[in-house]
C-alpha cells in the first residue's frame, strides 16, 4: 500500500498564508502540522513549493514596504 503523502493543496495555502502575513517558516509548518525537515524537503524536491514561498515572501515584503510608505 502506497505511503500517504503529507503535500497537499491544503496545507499548501496554509503555508503560503502564513508567509505571505509574514510568519516563519517555523510558525507556517506549525499551522500546516508538519515539520520544517518536511518543509525543506518539499522546497528541494517541488519546484512550485519554492515558487510558492518565494512568491508568499514577496507579497508580504511589497505589503511591509507599502505600509511604511508615508503620505
Amino acid at each position: 500500500m502506497p505511503k500517504e503523502t503529507k503535500y497537499t493543496p491544503e496545507r499548501v495555502e496554509k503555508i503560503r498564508k502564513a508567509l505571505s502575513e509574514g510568519n516563519t517558516i517555523r510558525y507556517a509548518c506549525k499551522l500546516a502540522n508538519i515539520g520544517e525537515k518536511t518543509y525543506q524537503k518539499w522546497k528541494a524536491a517541488k519546484p512550485e513549493f519554492a515558487a510558492m514561498e518565494k512568491a508568499a515572501v514577496a507579497e508580504y515584503e511589497e505589503w511591509l514596504a507599502n505600509s511604511m510608505v508615508k503620505d
